[in-house]
């Protein structure tokens, strides 16, 4: 009975080793379906940023077909002629309508900005999760490096702020247009105050700096989102045909070395169960009679019997 017991554990161990290669275990912990899932959110999420993004720059360029001319250095020029002794009335006037336009501007900026950022945030999270899904095709996501080289030429064109190698402008944060507006607004009223001077106009220009610095940074920056998004959008085209097609019938090293140990692992379960079931006879044949161990085991007694007994030593006097 215990030779059956033994004999069926063998045949499931051999059974359970070749259904081990042949039925493919589900892909539960590659986290393919959550890659997946967020993958999907984040395809929407973009496509909504860049649908708002091109609405507050349509409305921004609209906004810069008004005239508008460099406002901080003129500023600087009438506090010189403040200081000349120039029209004080018509100078406080020009002021008043320079300010009210750098304020239209910050205005018209601060969506722009914001929409911009948010967009670019979104671009980096789409390029995350697409580079998490295509980690899930397994080898097959080979067939996708070369798409990722047009995705990183227009990562360098972004500014070191914003992870590029572009040096010829800096990231100007939508923060920033949003105090510098803020800050103009607070000081416009001084203009109205008898004691209004040229250093007034010095510190009305400074305020505007601000604004006319992210005036030439921020559409620097923003005019590269849209070649950044299509070439994510190409490469997320492409990682679906890669998905689409069946993986390669040949076999990788890897599958051939696991077939090769699990062949192997169970010819030696069969041939043990084959041994174990063997019937007397068959030991018999290959097994020495008891006769020819005998002379062997008298020698081995008697080389035993010369070998000095260990005694304990006596104990040493106190």
């Amino acid at each position: 009975m215990t030779r059956l017991w033994t004999a069926a554990a063998l045949v499931a161990a051999i059974v359970l080793v070749l259904l081990g290669r042949v039925i493919p275990v589900p892909p539960v912990v590659t986290g393919e379906e959550g890659s997946r899932t967020d993958l999907v959110k984040t395809r929407i999420a973009v496509v909504t940023a860049r649908y708002d993004f091109q609405q507050k720059e349509l409305a921004y360029h609209r906004f810069l077909t008004r005239p508008l001319s460099l406002i901080p250095t003129e500023l600087r020029q009438q506090a010189n002629e403040w200081d000349a002794g120039g029209n004080r009335q018509v100078l406080l006037q020009q002021a008043h309508d320079k300010i009210q336009q750098s304020l239209d501007l910050g205005h018209a900026m601060i969506p722009y900005a914001q929409s911009g950022e948010a967009f670019f945030a979104q671009l980096r999270s789409y390029d995350d999760d697409l580079m998490s899904w295509s980690r899930t095709l397994g080898a097959r996501s080979e067939q996708l490096r070369r798409s990722t080289w047009p995705i990183l030429e227009w990562l360098k064109a972004y500014p070191l702020e914003s992870g590029g190698e572009n040096r010829e402008f800096h990231a100007f944060p939508a923060s920033n247009v949003v105090r510098a507006t803020a800050l103009i607004q607070k000081l416009a009223p001084q203009l109205d105050a008898p004691t209004a001077d040229a250093t007034t106009f010095r510190r009305l220009a400074l305020a505007t700096d601000d604004l006319w610095a992210a005036g030439k940074n921020i559409p620097s920056v923003n005019r590269y989102h849209d070649g950044y998004f299509s070439a994510l959008r190409r490469y997320d085209t492409e990682s679906l045909e890669v998905a689409a097609v069946p993986e390669a019938a040949a076999l990788s090293s890897q599958t051939i070395r696991a077939w090769l140990i699990a062949g192997l692992l169970g010819t030696v379960l069969a041939a043990a169960l084959l041994l174990f079931l063997a019937p007397a006879a068959f030991w018999q044949r290959f097994a020495p009679p008891a006769a020819r161990l005998a002379p062997l085991t008298t020698r081995l007694s008697a080389l035993v019997g010369r070998l000095p007994r260990l005694r304990p030593r006596p104990p040493a006097p106190k």
